[in-house]
């Protein structure tokens, strides 16, 4: 992700095509993308890490790809394959249609006064339920060229299974040099550009040297480390944010999730949800790190692997270990199923109650001839 540009916030985190900073390796991947999507049929992986700026990457491409494909962008795609058609012809601002899969293909179908196919663009890419990922695949192939797929995800175990059920055709590009000194303070400075002097005249060479260090060329965690310049906050703050990115990629090899859905008749588009480096970059400042510092907090155990932060120092993210993640996972699904279980069974005492009554109810509106004394005449 990276900034609009904008003097009120120029290292938010929208993926503006508008403010790309080009750069050797940004141009060479997306030389390839461009490649792979117009000589080829094959579903196209992006692969990087958390934070290099995949996302823009992919809006840049759809910019540069214009004059060929109307593009549908798809953040976070955990839909099942009829949901998630239905929110790309919404995306390609195309009415909503009973049958969403043939309404996808028909839109991408070149023809008389219509030569432009459709471009998937498929951000966060590992979320794909794998039987979304297969049908997809399926779209595509079965479309002639009309259709074609390009994902986006960060390199482990759970993105290779999506890409795997493309089966053997696959193009993959990859995206994983950080930024150099120089690449750095010239992004830096791009970002600047609509800035005052007071502002631009915080980033010296020795500022845009130690950012570089701490942030380790890594674009989206080198928008915390200028955010935080920018307000004042001492410069080794966005360790804490490279330790949230190192996190959120051990923890992309999460067990699949169930995938959502959208109502048949939903004019309504999925809600957005925060990519890795925004997660990241909305952690809590300084301030609230304090304020929540100040409440009791329960001990935990010391593992091998944590980092435990030095008195007076800047807020560390505490990096668990594999073990305890899971336990973590397999506590909230047991306490999940709990939840369910109780809602149903609640659910089944009320319509028991409910039918109870109905009879009661029933029963004392139906006229019974009872024998003297309990009714009638003697």
């Amino acid at each position: 992700m990276i900034a609009t540009g904008s003097e009120a916030d120029p290292f938010s985190f929208l993926a503006n095509p508008d403010t790309y900073v080009p750069r050797r390796a940004s141009e060479r991947a997306l030389d390839e993308l461009e490649r792979a999507v117009l000589l080829g049929e094959a579903p196209v992986a992006l692969f990087g890490p958390p934070g290099i700026g995949k996302t823009l990457l992919l809006r840049v491409l759809e910019r540069r790809l214009a004059d060929r494909f109307r593009a549908a962008h798809l953040p976070y795609p955990l839909l099942a394959p009829r949901d998630l058609c239905r929110w790309a012809l919404m995306a390609l601002d195309e009415r909503p249609a009973e049958d969403p899969e043939a309404a996808l293909l028909s839109c991408a179908r070149r023809g008389p006064g219509h030569d432009l196919g459709v471009l998937l663009l498929i951000d966060d890419a590992d979320a794909l339920p794998l039987a979304t990922a297969r049908r997809l695949f399926e779209l595509a192939t079965g479309s002639g060229g009309d259709l074609r797929i390009v994902l986006a995800a960060a390199d482990h175990a759970r993105a290779w299974r999506v890409f795997e059920s493309s089966g053997d055709e696959l193009t993959v590009v990859r995206f994983s040099e950080p930024m150099t000194a120089e690449e750095t303070a010239a992004y830096v400075r791009a970002h600047l550009e609509g800035c005052d002097e007071a502002r631009r005249g915080r980033f010296d060479d020795d500022v845009l040297r130690a950012l570089h260090a701490e942030a380790e060329g890594i674009p989206g965690v080198v928008h915390v480390a200028a955010t935080a310049v920018l307000r004042g906050a001492p410069l080794p703050a966005p360790r804490a944010a490279i330790h949230a990115l190192a996190d959120i990629e051990a923890e992309a090899g999460a067990p699949e999730a169930e995938p959502a859905h959208l109502p048949a008749d939903s004019g309504a588009t999925p809600e957005p949800v925060p990519t890795e480096t925004e997660a990241a970059a909305t952690a809590p400042g300084p301030a609230a790190a304090e304020a929540e510092s100040a409440a009791p907090v329960p001990a935990l155990p010391e593992e091998e692997g944590e980092i435990q932060a030095e008195p007076g120092s800047a807020p560390v993210v505490r990096r668990t270990s594999t073990r305890r993640r899971r336990r973590r996972r397999a506590a909230r699904r047991r306490s999940g199923a709990r939840r369910r279980q109780s809602s149903a069974s609640r659910s089944r005492r009320a319509l028991l109650a409910a039918g109870l009554l109905l009879g009661l109810v029933a029963g004392l509106m139906v006229p019974v001839d009872l024998p003297w004394p309990f009714g009638g005449a003697e």
